[in-house]
């Protein structure tokens, strides 16, 4: 199974990618974790214990890093083709 759509970022909003440590339900933790800091949950990969989330502010990002479920949060690049 690939990822699930939860919701799109809107144009210009940074979009980064969450990953839970294996104990915890990413399913699960997806919602609860953008609700504790007021974002929204993006695409949930079911292949890689991890999802996306977006609209959240530079300092949400840094309480996002320091939760104790979380292992690595990257900032998702996109690029376009010319």
């Amino acid at each position: 199974m690939g990822s699930r759509i939860v919701s799109r970022p809107p144009p210009g909003s940074a979009e980064y990618f969450v990953e839970v440590k294996p104990e915890f339900d990413h399913v699960t933790y997806a919602g609860i974790i953008a609700s504790r800091i007021g974002g929204k949950v993006g695409y949930i990969y079911h292949n890689f214990h991890s999802f996306t989330i977006h609209s959240i502010s530079e300092s949400a990002v840094e309480k996002l890093r320091r939760m104790s479920e979380v292992l690595s949060v990257r900032k998702s690049t996109t690029a376009t083709l010319d």
